[in-house]
């Protein structure tokens, strides 16, 4: 039986599929509240973080932590296999960056046939897979508990208070009174651990629990827009429209794009 703190962290597997064909991928100021796991069998998309720019094909997968500021794009189309999921351990800011691992492995074979094929059920058991792999190669010391609050920074706790609380519309105001903190206190620790305005992460966080609502748990729009706290469905629908670029219901009949 192992001793490594790995052996306590669960994984939570949020989402897993496969696109055979992404028309774009071009994000400067990328964000995601969940890790995430990346693996293109063809060339063509980049990811970026602190000044490394990664080239994405078959010979490489890389993961990303939460809450990582990130830029993506893309020359072409390409093909995408794409797993969102939470950990119980976070990562502190100074170690947080995109790892990439040979896709040997991480990445079965067969897969790179298979995966067009599979069903729901089959990507969900190959995103677990390929999760576990990458996480067991992972340095054994930039993992902490979640529950370890001596070693967590302001921004971690932030980010703790939020989804503990299933919070998803709160000011910069008073989410700094909520942590005992200072505006510009809490604005200049998330500007240093994500490169992003409070502001501009709160939406992003906001717009990607609506993406796992509306595609993943199949919420109505209506019901997204009752949990995430918006004052209607219409003006849910606007929001959503100037992130994403399409209305909620286009963006559910097309299948969602994987957005960073």
């Amino acid at each position: 039986m192992s001793n490594s703190p790995k052996a306590l962290y669960n994984v939570q597997i949020i989402w897993s599929n496969f696109i055979s064909s992404v028309p774009r991928w071009n994000y400067s100021h990328a964000s995601t509240p969940t890790w995430r796991l990346y693996w293109n069998p063809g060339p063509g998309a980049w990811i970026r973080c602190k000044n490394q720019t990664v080239l994405l094909d078959k010979s490489i997968a890389v993961l990303v932590p939460p809450q990582l500021a990130f830029a993506t794009g893309a020359e072409q189309s390409f093909p995408h296999f794409y797993v969102h999921f939470n950990l119980s351990a976070v990562v502190s800011p100074e170690q947080r960056q995109v790892w990439q691992f040979d896709s040997r492995k991480i990445i079965l074979p067969e897969w790179e046939k298979l995966l067009p094929e599979f069903s729901s059920q089959q990507l969900h058991w190959a995103g677990s897979a390929a999760v576990n792999a990458a996480l067991l190669l992972l340095p054994e010391n930039i993992l902490l508990p979640k529950s370890n609050d001596n070693v967590l920074t302001l921004f971690e706790k932030t980010c703790n208070y939020l989804e503990l609380n299933n919070i998803y519309n709160i000011s910069c105001p008073e989410l700094a009174q909520k942590c005992f903190t200072s505006v510009n206190t809490l604005q200049r620790e998330f500007f240093r651990a994500t490169g992003l305005p409070l502001q501009k992460w709160l939406l992003n966080r906001r717009m990607a629990k609506a993406v796992q609502l509306l595609l993943h748990e199949q919420y109505s729009i209506k019901e997204t827009a009752a949990i995430l706290d918006f004052a209607d469905r219409y003006h849910f629908s606007k929001v959503f429209k100037n992130y994403f670029g399409s209305s909620p219901a286009q963006f559910v009949r097309q299948g969602g794009l994987p957005m960073p």
